[in-house]
């Protein structure tokens, strides 16, 4: 009897240790099985992550694609209306140095370098206030930064403010292509302020003098990257629509001759004493022998006009050339 007890024992125990090692193994399973669940779910989760992002960039791909054609769309009819244009004998081509050698303007012996004008404001963004607004007697104001505009060497006499001939809206009918109008029309006159890199200084009066006419793909390839980084910022608007890679394009649109430059000729006509009083009065550091006047040397400067009588061209080495002035 007590043989069979012990054996009893010895199988129940054996059992037992048995029982206990499959539960352990189980647990085990159960861990492992819960682990990779959960690197499973991890690996669910990025995955879903991963496709939409790449949602979201195949729908963006699709709308920058959409832009883009109907871009290319409104710049054929551009093309068009260019060659058109230019069909009809209506298109003058030229270049800055042939503008500043053919044209006349009044002797600029008293006229002020652009060096001697007083700052009247470094902060970029700043507009023409009201209140000298008020003062401006001829059709209006320009505010023109140094990528837009070129002078001659000799002076600011005579200068020529360079702009895009078409401009391109992306909120207009989902993008679309419009004539560029002009800063002044032939014949106008406007109070000119211009930004030299530094601040806003108040050049004086000034007038159209003639048609307009389109840069040369000679010459555009000449110019400097800012002045093309001008021209295709003055080229778009709402830019923070356009992505960058948008902007680049227009920019090689210009080196590459698609796009083209308008541009045409300002002569100095007057200087505004009022007006630029008014643009100073908020200048408290303005130094004490800073005078209002239009000129170097004489002090009630009205008009260059007196000087008719001695109008002359400018020699070649008085023009400000683009290698130069960009």
């Amino acid at each position: 009897m007590e043989g069979d007890h012990s054996n009893l024992v010895a199988q129940y125990s054996m059992s037992m240790d048995a029982i206990q090692k499959e539960l352990a193994d189980a647990i085990r399973e159960k861990n492992t099985a819960t682990l990779d669940k959960e690197k499973a779910d991890e690996q669910l989760a990025e995955l879903t992550s991963v496709r939409e992002k790449y949602r979201k960039l195949k729908a963006s791909k699709r709308e920058y694609q959409e832009v883009i054609d109907e871009l290319r769309g409104q710049l054929e009819l551009c093309i068009q209306e260019r060659e058109q244009r230019a069909s009809e004998g209506k298109v003058l081509k030229s270049d800055p140095p042939s503008f500043f050698q053919n044209t006349e303007y009044p002797n600029v012996g008293d006229q002020p370098s652009p060096s001697e004008i007083p700052v009247y404001s470094p902060i970029f963004s700043m507009g023409i206030p009201k209140t000298a607004r008020t003062h401006c007697h001829c059709d209006g104001t320009l505010r023109l930064e140094r990528d837009v505009v070129m002078f001659a060497r000799a002076g600011i006499a005579l200068g020529l403010i360079v702009r895009p001939t078409h401009q391109y809206n992306p909120q207009k009918n989902g993008g679309t292509w419009c004539r560029l109008s002009p800063d002044i029309e032939l014949g106008q006159k406007k109070d000119l302020c211009y930004h030299d890199g530094q601040g806003w200084k108040y050049l004086g009066t000034y007038e159209r003098t003639g048609e307009s006419f389109l840069l040369s793909a000679e010459h555009t390839k000449k110019l400097s990257s800012p002045r093309i980084q001008a021209m295709a910022k003055d080229t778009v608007l709402f830019r923070d629509l356009i992505p960058p890679s948008q902007m680049r394009m227009v920019e090689k649109m210009y080196w590459d001759g698609v796009l083209q430059i308008e541009m045409f000729g300002i002569r100095r006509v007057a200087y505004n004493r009022e007006f630029a009083k008014q643009l100073f009065e908020r200048r408290k550091d303005l130094p004490k022998n800073v005078t209002f006047t239009g000129n170097k040397r004489k002090r009630d400067f009205e008009t260059d006009e007196r000087h008719d009588h001695n109008q002359k061209k400018p020699s070649t080495s008085s023009i400000k050339m683009e290698g130069s002035a960009s």
